[in-house]
């Protein structure tokens, strides 16, 4: 091992996050961004979550503490899966750095992802997880330098998005979460730290945009950027994470194509429940959507869809969850579906 004295510094690898809800161009920013050769932004995982309630308050990060650790991360069924990281090669990599704080050993996690790019020495991490709305504060305050990177589309299309993809079905709570995820995000501004980026602005103006995000990180413009689906094209049938089939433009040239898909996919009434939810909170990112004229019993009966309460497991219980019973419960979902990602 080399001398403790001699390890890298950490502090000087600055963090920021995109913060979304889902279906609006996240995987897309975060892919090109990750072509930048001083850019390291991974594919989606909550590790930072999962281990959280373990190891946040940990200060003395010796040998043993950084192998449980190692150990522990595995039970992340993204960074597992998706990621494909040797043990044997993490831990060698929290070797080269000195880790002090739970921040700095999700840094080395960080940095372990095996890009598709060349890089030529990491200064910025992104990362992506639309679930991160719900835990803005949580992220401070392991990362009080933390930028964030608000992404934001036209609700009809995110609904659209979100219920072709994953089936959902429920229009009326797809439109009501729309505004509560971007209602969280706006909740936490205090200006200097958050820039707000609207998808259809980087998809009809791709070089304008990155510039603005990239000079906001503090990170000169590569034009290369522009030809990251390239990379992306020859790589995507062999990649557990952009193989996925709501990834599917991944490794296509940015297009602005799919702005107003959901024209042609939502019915008139559809868009009129999406209407009544969103019209008024969408206006402040400059998107127009007239207010339906909807009757009181139809009105009623939607907001009743909305807030039906679903027997389900509730991501904001989960991640409270003791981590022994959590990583039982990720084991248990690995026994019966990580198969599919072993080809």
């Amino acid at each position: 091992m080399s001398n403790p004295d001699s390890k890298a510094t950490l502090s000087n690898i600055h963090i920021a996050f995109i913060l979304t809800r889902g279906r609006s161009g996240s995987t897309l920013l975060q892919s090109t961004l990750d072509s930048h050769p001083h850019i390291c932004a991974p594919n989606e995982s909550d590790f930072v979550l999962h281990l959280r309630t373990r190891y946040a308050a940990c200060t003395d990060w010796n040998e043993a503490l950084i192998a449980k650790f190692i150990r522990d991360l595995y039970s992340n069924r993204k960074y597992r899966l998706f990621w494909k990281v040797d043990q044997s090669v993490l831990a060698q990599l929290f070797t080269q750095y000195k880790v002090t704080s739970f921040a700095d050993a999700c840094k080395v996690v960080y940095l372990s992802y095996q890009s598709p790019f060349p890089k030529k020495g990491i200064h910025l991490i992104v990362d992506k997880n639309p679930v991160h709305c719900n835990y803005i504060p949580v992220l401070r305050s392991f990362f009080p330098d933390a930028q964030f990177i608000h992404l934001v589309r036209d609700p009809r299309a995110v609904v659209n998005s979100v219920n072709k993809s994953f089936h959902k079905n429920n229009i009326p709570r797809l439109a009501k979460s729309w505004v509560k995820a971007n209602n969280r995000i706006e909740s936490q501004k205090d200006g200097s730290s958050f820039i707000t980026v609207r998808y259809e602005n980087l998809v009809q103006q791709p070089e304008s945009t990155l510039k603005t995000i990239l000079d906001f990180v503090g990170e000169a413009y590569d034009p290369d950027m522009l030809k990251s689906h390239e990379v992306l094209g020859k790589i995507k049938s062999k990649h557990a994470n952009y193989s996925l089939s709501h990834h599917k433009n991944i490794g296509k040239e940015i297009s602005s194509s799919f702005i107003n898909k959901w024209e042609r996919e939502l019915t008139p009434e559809e868009i009129d429940i999406i209407a009544h939810f969103t019209h008024e909170f969408a206006s402040r990112y400059g998107y127009t959507i007239p207010k339906p004229n909807l009757d009181l019993k139809k009105q009623k009966l939607i907001e009743y869809q909305a807030e039906r309460k679903l027997l389900r497991f509730k991501r904001n219980i989960y991640y409270k969850l003791p981590f022994s019973i959590r990583k039982a419960i990720l084991n248990l979902i690995s026994r019966f579906s990580d198969k599919k990602y072993k080809q």
